[in-house]
């Protein structure tokens, strides 16, 4: 039992590590060789458990570091959903959709994920909300582009990883 405690507590502290960046993984690795040394596990998950307020505050603030780009991903999302709803074609939303999300995570790489979602969420919100257009049959079908996006973000941070690859080559 005292194994697998021990592989839960160095589970936890390795997804807690890669949650937050390399800056603020210090605090963490003394708090985890804090926990080591204690001799009972209780004491241990104690010490452990202190840290997630700290941690919570860490995620927080890294989600939303980019404040103010947060309303310009909902404000292409608000669009994307307009010409969707508005549109008898499903392509044009889904090209929008895939340009802002590239383009999102082109200048803002890290946790490019949040530009997906973002973007496309607005689209199932809105149909949620009443507003169904050519999803009053199957209003889940307005989940679509969830994926592509999330696909587009990776294209984004690849590019700008190559982009900066390249600039600082040359």
């Amino acid at each position: 039992m005292r194994r697998l405690e021990e592989r839960l507590l160095d589970t936890l502290f390795f997804a807690a590590s890669l949650s937050i960046g390399a800056e603020d993984r210090g605090w963490l690795d003394a708090v985890r060789a804090e926990s080591a040394v204690l001799p009972e596990r209780r004491e241990a998950w104690l010490w452990a458990a202190g840290a997630l307020p700290l941690l919570a505050r860490l995620l927080l603030r890294r989600l939303f570091s980019d404040l103010p780009v947060i309303p310009v991903a909902i404000a292409a999302g608000v669009i994307m959903a307009a010409v969707d709803l508005s549109s008898t074609e499903r392509w044009p939303a889904a090209l929008l959709s895939l340009a802002f999300t590239a383009a999102l995570s082109f200048a803002y790489p890290r946790w490019a994920w949040r530009w997906a979602f973002a973007v496309t969420l607005v689209l199932p919100l809105a149909v949620d909300t009443g507003i169904e257009g050519p999803y009053a049959n199957e209003p889940f079908d307005s989940y679509y582009k969830v994926p592509q996006a999330l696909l587009m973000a990776g294209v984004g941070v690849w590019l700008r990883f190559r982009w900066q690859r390249r600039r600082t080559a040359g």
